[in-house]
């Protein structure tokens, strides 16, 4: 197979492999659907080798096997079958892309075993697959029938090792003193972005084995269904305009940040009917942030049309100084719910529609302690400029510390009896004051904030 890099020639290889080669001034237009594409994508360069492919049995996978950094892979329109593995890492300035040629809508899609409806964990049969900390990948304007999974190398480790920590041990010093979670030099929330990619070289010392996470992968305008977006152990990708729904029972949320993945872009995605499962509700949610996922931003979001417990934008378990603004969540059992031991998550200017419980939760499984727990309870919250119209208006919390809300409308406020007892002491604070919020808080001041939503 010859490959050209010049910007002019057009090579095709033999019709057995479905590979044709081309340089980058031959480009066509972008393809018309689906037509969510940031703006901030990669773009082809002249340096970069085009690879076009047509339809065919391991047609996707012999492509991606012998992908080099900058190459793009450009598919024609039609049905590409069969699982594919992204094994080659791209990189930074050059990462390796997969999108449609141009010529009509390209589907991707795998078939696999249903999933069991009362699975407790996250299906990892999906079409696309990054395993073991691949890098630098781009993959936009596809439908994509089956889902995307994202790991870093042994990613299973700390995910572990943090629920011990979390549920079992009930550490939260060991576990927040690492780097970038928050715990520094005795003082909490201490928000260390600096410090925070650090995390897994302390993590592979803890464990003793190698954590390295998955890097730069971006998934951008893309209709997935089926399955959703998993990743865990990764950092500094994006996941943004993808129009994700029909999610199976037994698969998780359709989109779901776990087990250290930080600083990601969760942008403008549509997320609806995430089939309700027989588990609890993380296996049901449209968004979910967990197991330590700090630092990303997820804005403008829309999740609609979930059954059951479904809930619709979620953290838990040690995640922390995440930013969620401008989301909108309808048609849900909640609409957000900050989990066990958020710390410094920011939620600002999100819109819930006709929930079947709360518009806005905190920690109710704390209700019970007499006084909050940094193990769980969540720590410094700001809770701004939020909106709930519909059925559902209402916020509630079972245990919070140094938290602040302004300006939220919600027609209801339930705090729990102990809750109530601390508040003050905890330093709470309701359109600053430290009294209790009322049961029926009146509405911010016209023009205090911005309009929620996306």
């Amino acid at each position: 197979m010859r490959f050209i890099r010049s910007s002019r020639r057009r090579v095709a290889t033999s019709a057995l492999t479905g590979l044709v080669l081309l340089g980058a001034a031959a480009l066509p237009a972008a393809a018309a659907e689906p037509t969510h594409v940031s703006a901030s994508a990669p773009e082809v360069t002249a340096a970069s080798r085009v690879i076009e492919l047509t339809p065919g049995v391991g047609a996707l996978q012999a492509a991606v096997d012998q992908a080099m950094p900058g190459d793009v892979l450009q598919l024609h329109s039609g049905t590409y079958t069969g699982q594919v593995f992204l094994r080659t890492s791209g990189t930074a300035d050059a990462p390796i892309v997969i999108e449609p040629f141009g010529d009509g809508p390209v589907t991707v899609t795998a078939t696999f075993q249903s999933a069991d409806c009362a699975a407790s964990q996250p299906n990892g049969h999906r079409t696309l697959v990054l395993r073991e900390g691949v890098d630098y990948w781009t993959i936009r304007g596809l439908r994509i029938i089956n889902g995307i999974w994202v790991s870093g190398t042994n990613f299973a480790a700390p995910a572990g090792w943090i629920k011990t920590q979390a549920k079992s041990l009930k550490d939260w010093k060991t576990r927040r003193a690492l780097p970038g979670r928050g715990y520094v030099d005795g003082q909490t929330a201490v928000a260390d972005p600096a410090s925070a990619p650090q995390i897994y070289s302390a993590l592979s010392d803890v464990l003793g084995l190698r954590i390295d996470p998955a890097t730069g992968v971006r998934i951008v305008g893309n209709d997935i269904s089926g399955r959703g977006v998993h990743v865990a152990v990764g950092e500094r990708g994006a996941i943004v305009g993808n129009t994700i729904h029909d999610i199976s029972c037994g698969i998780g949320p359709g989109i779901w940040l776990n087990t250290y993945s930080d600083f990601w872009q969760v942008t403008d995605n549509a997320i609806s009917r995430v089939a309700s499962s027989t588990y609890r509700h993380y296996m049901q949610e449209g968004i979910r942030t967990g197991s330590a996922s700090s630092y990303n931003t997820i804005t403008g979001n829309t999740v609609s049309d979930l059954p059951g417990d479904g809930r619709g934008i979620t953290t838990d378990i040690d995640a922390s100084f995440n930013r969620f603004e401008h989301n909108t969540v309808t048609g849900a059992a909640m609409g957000f719910n900050d989990q066990q031991s958020g710390w410094g998550n920011i939620w600002r200017y999100n819109l819930t529609s006709d929930m079947r419980g709360s518009s806005m939760a905190f920690r109710g499984a704390d209700a019970s302690l007499t006084v909050p727990s940094y193990n769980s309870s969540t720590l410094r919250a700001v809770v701004e400029c939020n909106v709930a119209r519909g059925t559902g208006s209402r916020l509630t919390a079972g245990a919070l510390i140094s938290s602040t809300f302004v300006n939220n409308s919600y027609q209801r406020v339930g705090l729990s009896k102990n809750l109530k007892t601390y508040w003050t002491d905890y330093n709470n604070l309701w359109d600053g004051s430290s009294a209790l919020p009322p049961g029926s808080p009146p509405p911010p001041p016209v023009g205090s904030c911005p309009s929620p939503g996306a």
